[in-house]
């Protein structure tokens, strides 16, 4: 078992036919205890299995197959296994880049627009917590899997866009931070129009790749006529109506879910048409995921143009006085700022770093060592604990004081070193050590953290 909740639980199981790792998810349509699918909802929820089975794209960590427990009516669904470690686990070595994170948005954005592509506008499916993306290579590619209670409707987050967002801003290390910079065609602007306002999955597309986001679109009087962006990324026939999920609203009555399957079914069927097209242009479909530079359509470089224009043409009328012109060029100056301070946050190379203090640093002195967050240091203080995380995969080294307050020693198990183990380090505790290593910053809790590959990074003074 790899993870249980009210909703169900997931397995990770062994396919004996080609003996490779897959997830087995049961969950609880309509709640723990409420039992399962029977007669025509559990032939319509395997005629859908067999559809979702189709959806293939290098982002997404395909469905395999799917049904019902004969037994209970319970439904499963079956799903490929993670082979390469999980955006967590990355982290934990070092902050996603620019480029990196940039690539990760563009992926997941292309696999949404291709799920919406064939099932429907609003098919809101992914899973974006940092355990269950997976990252390949050195942070090269990164895949997805599909949340089945999102797919049948039974839970409910603030959206694609605003999910990835908030991951993308813990993975770079962005989180509780200041990004400055211009809101157009910067990831560091995606980030911030993505968790501050509600796009459709095309309008954020358009809007990492240039376009100006919905709420400056629409406050921009006469530009453009339709505010709402079109994804510049072709992905075949698109589903006649929106998506509707399959049990949103079965709690209640077994008769609508039938018809809410039904519907399902029928918007399917209507884009199958669409899926054989897609397969057919998948290769074209992943160069355009993987550029990092936008193809802007010349339907969107002229509504821009007009916007430009326009914008211009208001501001001109506006400066007719010289406290007006001298206004506007304060203004300008104050843009400028913003965007020397977007290219510096965007090359953290190209920002002066503090000193690193060569006699070291208490444990508790978190702000001067959250200055040297990708650097290696010196860090002193009295053993109080060495513990086993709560997935077993990790062992931490914690300081005298409050553990949330003060830098850890983090040493991963999967390194395998006997002297690392927590009954080969518990003599440490009650001294007095030093520990030098990379300080890092863990995903999502943000506490300090010092790397730990091998005992030779630990020494008593």
């Amino acid at each position: 078992m790899v993870s249980q909740d009210a909703n169900g639980a997931t397995f990770l199981a062994t396919d004996l036919e080609s003996g490779r790792n897959v997830l087995l998810q049961r969950f609880f349509p309509f709640g723990a205890g409420s039992g399962g699918l029977e007669g025509e909802e559990r032939n319509s929820y395997q005629q859908g299995v067999e559809l979702i089975k189709q959806l293939e794209h290098p982002a997404l960590r395909r469905v395999l197959d799917g049904g019902c427990d004969p037994v209970d009516g319970i439904p499963y669904l079956i799903s490929e296994a993670r082979v390469d470690v999980s955006l967590a686990e990355y982290f934990s070595t070092g902050q996603l880049s620019v480029d990196q994170g940039r690539y990760m948005v563009e992926q997941a954005l292309a696999l949404v627009l291709q799920i919406e592509a064939v099932f429907g506008v609003g098919a809101d499916w992914l899973v974006f917590a940092a355990d269950d993306i997976e990252v390949g290579g050195e942070g090269e590619t990164f895949r997805f899997s599909v949340d089945p209670m999102k797919w049948l409707g039974l839970k409910n987050g603030p959206g694609v866009v605003k999910e990835l967002a908030a991951t993308a801003e813990n993975a770079l290390g962005w989180a509780g931070r200041i990004v400055a910079g211009s809101t157009m065609g910067t990831l560091q602007g995606w980030v911030r129009a993505g968790k501050a306002e509600s796009m459709t999955v095309a309008q954020a597309w358009d809007v990492l790749h240039g376009a100006a986001p919905p709420s400056k679109i629409l406050s921009t009087a006469g530009v453009a006529s339709n505010p709402t962006a079109t994804a510049h990324i072709k992905l075949g026939q698109a589903a006649p109506v929106p998506f509707q999920p399959p049990l949103a609203s079965a709690k209640s009555s077994n008769k609508a879910l039938f018809l809410l399957l039904g519907t399902f079914l029928i918007v399917a069927a209507l884009a199958t048409a669409g899926v054989m097209l897609w397969q057919q242009k998948q290769q074209a479909e992943v160069s355009i995921a993987k550029s990092n530079t936008a193809t802007k359509s010349s339907k969107t470089s002229g509504t821009k143009a007009q916007a430009a224009q326009a914008q211009v043409a208001q501001e001109e009328r506006a400066a007719t006085s010289e406290g007006d012109r001298s206004a506007a060029i304060t203004q300008r100056a104050l843009e400028l700022q913003g965007e020397v301070e977007q290219a510096i946050k965007a090359d953290p190379s190209s920002t002066p770093r503090v000193p690193i203090r060569e006699e070291g640093y208490q444990a508790y002195e978190t702000t001067a060592l959250r200055e040297q967050i990708g650097r290696t240091v010196m860090v002193m203080g009295k053993v109080q604990r060495i513990r086993t995380s709560g997935t077993g995969k990790s062992v931490y080294v914690e300081f005298e004081g409050d553990s949330d307050a003060s830098i850890s020693g983090r040493y991963l198990k999967k390194l395998g070193k006997a002297d690392m183990e927590v009954k080969n380090l518990e003599s440490l505790i009650g001294k007095q050590v030093h520990i030098k290593g990379m300080v890092l910053e863990e995903f999502g809790s943000r506490r300090l953290l010092i790397d730990l590959e091998d005992r030779s990074q630990i020494t008593e003074p």
